[in-house]
């Protein structure tokens, strides 16, 4: 069971945080905010969920990807089982509070709270919650989607260098040809896209970071990795001769 927020209280204290803060333009090894300050990276990993949305899209068009939102519900815990995951959710219970959810919506990116919402947790795991559930709060956000339902973890690809060398990557059986290395951005990676499910595959998207960071064997096989690429939407474009 992961607490998000106690450990991201404990990861702070190591680090440094800046609020309000936008990225005006990405380099090979730094990047500068809007304000004018300039700030220097070993490596830099675009964690930002649907706040990934601009930049990313921005720097190829080609990649699918959106913002949904989702209010969780808070209640007085009345379920003691297993952690449930189906229509909707039940995590462990914490503290005084248990967590279920969560409602889907493409359409609407306001995050306010709504009753309605609340309700609609409630009925999709009422048959293990019993007929007395005290809400006690809840919290709306913004899921980031990719166009397949597939996380984005990968070095972040070189948009011009991979339409250069695969521009003519049409596909066609038993074909042979010699293709060049894959071009990347030096030290910019991605890692977000995880949808409704970020607390399973963020870890995994972690494990992976580390692989591709420390130049190790990846922790998935090479056919899965090549589903979960930044470049995966623009590779299968240019398979289909389509403009990119």
């Amino acid at each position: 069971q992961i607490a998000p927020l106690a450990l991201r209280q404990f990861l702070a204290s190591r680090l440094d945080l800046r609020f309000g803060c936008e990225v005006k333009e990405i380099f090979d090894s730094d990047l500068r905010l809007k304000n004018g300050q300039k700030i220097s990276f070993d490596a830099l990993i675009i964690a930002g969920g649907a706040h990934s949305n601009e930049l990313i899209k921005s720097y190829d068009k080609n990649i699918l990807l959106s913002a949904v939102r989702g209010q969780a519900t808070h209640i007085k815990p009345c379920y003691k089982g297993v952690p449930l995951s189906h229509k909707g959710y039940i995590c462990a219970p914490f503290s005084s509070t248990q967590v279920i959810g969560s409602s889907f919506d493409r359409l609407d990116l306001d995050c306010e709270i709504r009753e309605s919402e609340n309700d609609e947790n409630i009925a999709k795991v009422a048959q293990y919650l019993g007929k007395n559930v005290k809400v006690l709060g809840a919290n709306a956000g913004l899921r980031a989607y990719s166009g397949d339902r597939f996380a984005l973890i990968s070095q972040m690809h070189d948009y011009q260098g991979f339409c250069e060398d695969y521009k003519a990557l049409l596909w066609q059986k038993n074909k042979a040809e010699i293709l060049p290395p894959p071009r990347y951005k030096k030290g910019i990676f991605v890692n977000t896209a995880h949808g409704a499910h970020a607390l399973s595959t963020a870890v995994l998207g972690s494990e992976i970071m580390l692989d591709l960071l420390l130049n190790r064997p990846l922790c998935i096989s090479h056919t899965l990795f090549s589903e979960l690429h930044s470049a995966r939407f623009l590779i299968r474009k240019l398979k289909k001769g389509l403009e990119v």
